[in-house]
């Protein structure tokens, strides 16, 4: 019988927080770029990051 293969991955988010900028991204283990958004800190204060929230 042949095995059906897996349709899961792994995927790895990070965030780079500095004094004027946030950055957020998501990668595979393949080294494609899921995700990757830049956020000012006034921005960050006004509403929290949706990180890959339109990968759902």
């Amino acid at each position: 019988m042949a095995s059906i293969p897996s349709l899961s991955r792994v995927v790895i988010g990070g965030v780079d927080t500095r004094k004027d900028l946030h950055v957020s991204a998501v990668i595979d283990t393949d080294d494609h770029v899921l995700s990757a958004e830049a956020f000012s800190t006034a921005q960050a204060l006004q509403r929290p990051a949706r990180l890959g929230a339109h990968l759902r």
